[in-house]
């Protein structure tokens, strides 16, 4: 990855994506919903953030059930981040990164949580100093603490990168 920087080592590249990420706080859940204020999950709350940091272009959706990783293996969340990665403007990349235990502010995280088949089902952003962000199913866009049961549910990382010239 010579070629690239990390976007979120960059204090001002970070301080302008943790500000909108926090202007989501309070925003209830609302499944396949990604409104600012009215309703979003955890895929579209990210994506919406994305978009409107300056790093994706559009959203791009299929409908899923609101119970799909209840009876299906289908690693969906990993879809949708790979639908993300496809849709960020050209000199962005979303790379997996694969130390769960050396996480940066602005890591694109992925949970398994309840899943009898151990997919990855839910998604957050990493704050920094042990927090994350999420639209939580009963809680609505909230940070977190990561607890002990979230990091033995942390499954999977991407970090967003730059290309360099």
């Amino acid at each position: 990855m010579k070629n690239y920087i990390e976007v979120f080592k960059i204090d001002k590249e970070w301080e302008k994506f943790k500000k909108i990420l926090l202007s989501w706080i309070g925003t209830p859940y609302r499944h396949m919903t990604g409104v600012k204020g009215r309703g979003a999950d955890c895929n579209l709350f990210i994506g919406n953030c994305l978009i409107e940091a300056g790093y994706m272009k559009a959203l791009n959706y299929d409908y899923y059930p609101k119970d799909w990783w209840i009876h299906s293996k289908r690693e969906l969340i990993l879809d949708y981040i790979e639908k993300h990665r496809k849709l960020l403007f050209p000199e962005y990349d979303l790379k997996r990164i694969y130390d769960l235990d050396n996480l940066q502010r602005g890591d694109y995280l992925g949970f398994s949580y309840g899943s009898k088949f151990g997919i990855v089902n839910h998604s957050g952003i990493y704050l920094g100093n042990n927090h994350f962000i999420h639209a939580h199913s009963k809680k609505g866009v909230c940070i977190e603490e990561m607890t002990n049961s979230w990091k033995n549910r942390l499954k999977i990382i991407f970090r967003l990168f730059k290309k360099v010239k």
